[in-house]
């Protein structure tokens, strides 16, 4: 198993807290869960002259 990446991990936790068609705790985790592998996914995928760090995490330079 993968060490968590814990910043990343925290930006999918604030974002899924902020959805409003989340009703259980368990859907909270689920939702973290499923953000979560898609940032890792994006910063795999993504180019790295593509990507720019910023304070919030990545921003996606186009």
């Amino acid at each position: 198993m993968k060490k968590r990446n814990k910043p990343l991990h925290y930006q999918a936790r604030r974002a899924a807290l902020e959805v409003d068609f989340i009703e259980t705790g368990s859907e909270i985790i689920f939702y973290t869960n499923a953000l979560y592998d898609a940032m890792l996914w994006g910063k795999e995928t993504t180019p790295p002259r593509l990507l720019k760090e910023s304070n919030s995490g990545f921003l996606l330079c186009l």
